[in-house]
């Protein structure tokens, strides 16, 4: 018991101690020998300035408010080895409040961070909140990729003027030197639309370059299979003379004008030049008849020269 007695003394007469103090008020409790720590006792009704605070190297400093909305908050305050203000939270680095909600100044900071779940049919997602004013692209957020001395990529997503939304990816060419913003190479509309090199695609993908593929496939309908049909009106060869030395293009075609204004539809003008290899082919196949006809009565005639020859050379005396 007198044991017991003895081990509790010092801490009634710490307990003792603190209890004199005044908000505002200040003591020091030293541990090891070697880190000071200030302790400020009381409760404030603001800017949660009741802490402990580690003057040596870090500091830190917890809050308690009375306010439902605000509870509890626990943060880290940063200082240069001299008193924190706690008037102002200029040199807050981080805080947790009631709801579980970690703000961090600068960003977390971890190896191989882990969010989301294996679990099956379990729904995760990671929120990047942005604001509803001003819209357009400076209303940005961005997912950065940073490399030490070196280029940055990044994936930004911006608001529309309704709820139209855009996403971008952007990366550092090897010219564009320095911790500057790369340059958007790829843009997703609102509405599906997908630009590459643009940021104002006209069609479900536009391209401002070239393209480089091994095979292309066009899907296509009405493909020209009804010009071999018997019942095909198929032009006179004078009447294709006429409109070309009219139009200076065959008849179907579209004109130089139109494709430089609206472009070239491949899988449109595939079919037409099909149309066209089409009926020359039928032209073809009618002139081998035509000539095969004269073939015939070339043959004929021959045949007839022949005979009359040889009927006047017996003829003769």
């Amino acid at each position: 018991m007198k044991k017991i007695i003895i081990l509790l003394l010092p801490m009634l007469a710490c307990g003792t101690a603190f209890a004199q103090l005044s908000p505002g008020e200040f003591s020091e409790v030293r541990l090891n020998s070697t880190y000071v720590n200030t302790i400020k006792p009381g409760f404030w009704s603001s800017n949660f300035r009741s802490g402990l605070i580690h003057e040596s190297t870090g500091s830190i400093n917890y809050g308690i408010y009375g306010d439902s909305l605000s509870g509890f908050r626990f943060r880290w305050l940063a200082h240069n080895n001299t008193a924190i203000s706690y008037n102002t939270d200029e040199r807050l680095i981080m805080h947790l409040d009631n709801t579980g909600v970690l703000n961090v100044k600068t960003g977390i900071v971890s190896p191989n961070p882990i969010f989301g779940s294996n679990i099956n049919s379990k729904y995760n997602k990671v929120v990047i909140l942005g604001p509803n004013q001003p819209a357009g692209v400076d209303s940005k957020r961005d997912i950065s990729f940073e490399f030490q001395n070196a280029g940055k990529t990044m994936i930004r997503s911006y608001r529309g003027g309704s709820w139209d939304t855009y996403m971008q990816f952007l990366t550092n060419p090897a010219s564009n030197a320095g911790y500057v913003d790369p340059i958007v190479h790829m843009h997703i509309n609102h509405d599906g639309k997908v630009g590459i090199g643009t940021t104002t695609p006209q069609s479900l993908l536009a391209v401002n370059g070239d393209i480089t593929a091994k095979k292309v496939k066009v899907t296509q309908t009405g493909w020209p299979d009804y010009v071999f049909d018997p019942a095909f009106d198929l032009r006179p060869l004078l009447q294709v003379e006429a409109h070309i030395l009219r139009e200076r293009r065959l008849p179907d075609v579209p004109s130089a004008t139109e494709i430089e204004k609206k472009g070239l539809d491949i899988g449109e003008m595939q079919k037409i030049q099909m149309q066209k290899i089409e009926e020359i082919t039928l032209y073809l196949i009618e002139l081998k008849k035509e000539n095969d006809k004269l073939k015939d009565k070339v043959a004929a005639l021959e045949k007839e020269s022949q005979a009359l020859k040889a009927a006047a050379s017996g003829n003769k005396p």
